[in-house]
């Protein structure tokens, strides 16, 4: 009964308030509901990200480290990172960086003596090397016959 009660009360004050204004002349309230929301929903896109899926000590200083190359030197590149890592006794560990869906970097990095910086640093440029070169031919292998899902690049 209550809600009945509430829900009536709104819908009367929601009619009160849309016959208080008029067709030609906006509310402050609507204004700025327009100017907030974008006409285009792509503009929203949180876009250049990268994402940390690290799990050790090292592996977090290499994202970090590639994170901050990557703005820096790469400010304009809109796609997203996900830096993932499998710490392995045996092998030291495996990072692995994937783009568009698709691993864009691989590397087995010995646990000893590495300078973290430079491996990151490196992989930075490889890795906008990479997803330029994978935009270019996915531009080029365009077909008419095969959805974008059917091309095999």
């Amino acid at each position: 009964m209550f809600v009945r009660l509430a829900l009536l009360l709104w819908m009367l004050g929601l009619s009160s308030i849309l016959q208080a204004n008029t067709d030609d002349e906006l509310s402050s309230d609507e204004a700025l509901e327009e100017s907030v929301v974008s006409k285009n929903p792509d503009e929203d896109l949180m876009t250049g990200l990268t994402i940390d899926d690290t799990v050790s000590r090292f592996g977090r200083e290499f994202y970090r480290n590639l994170a901050q190359h990557r703005r820096s030197n790469f400010p304009d590149e809109t796609d997203n990172l996900v830096v993932r890592e499998r710490p392995s006794a045996r092998w030291g560990t495996i990072i692995w960086v994937e783009a568009i869906g698709e691993k864009v970097y691989y590397r087995r990095i010995s646990s000893g003596g590495n300078d973290i910086k430079a491996l990151a640093e490196q992989a930075s440029v490889q890795i906008t090397r990479t997803i330029r070169k994978m935009k270019l031919e996915k531009m080029l292998k365009r077909s008419k016959d095969l959805a974008d899902d059917e091309i095999q690049l």
